[in-house]
């Protein structure tokens, strides 16, 4: 598959560690998984998926970003530790890409929306 049709293609399959690793859009259960992971964390997401990738593999988050990176990939954690880095950025990055679509579209807008709604409720004065 080369990068025009990974682009527009949600679904597709990676040769990771020697092993192939199909990568999808995540569903609602690890959406769920995926948000406790990461409460409270501040994430930069900035710059290509591959950029995005090596940022967070190798910031202060790490360990969370290998627990999700589990999760999303559908791996065991000891699979994703094991990985070269390398590896790791190509994997985290695909899956990147695979959800950049809901992530742009839907995440992203309702975290919007959570923020406003939190900011007018924090300056609205008692009366």
């Amino acid at each position: 598959m080369d990068e025009l049709e990974l682009l527009f293609s949600q679904d597709h399959a990676i040769d990771i560690g020697g092993e192939t690793v199909d990568v999808s859009p995540v569903r609602l259960g690890e959406l769920a998984r995926l948000a406790k992971l990461f409460k409270g964390a501040v994430i930069e997401v900035k710059g290509t998926p591959t950029e995005i990738a090596t940022k967070l593999l190798t910031s202060g988050e790490a360990d969370r970003i290998i627990a999700a990176l589990s999760v999303a990939a559908r791996q065991d954690q000891a699979f994703i530790e094991a990985l070269e880095l390398d590896d790791a950025v190509r994997l985290l990055a695909a899956v990147i890409e695979s959800n950049a679509d809901m992530i742009k579209k839907k995440l992203m807008p309702a975290i919007s929306q959570i923020t406003a709604a939190l900011s007018a409720g924090a300056s609205a004065s008692p009366d």
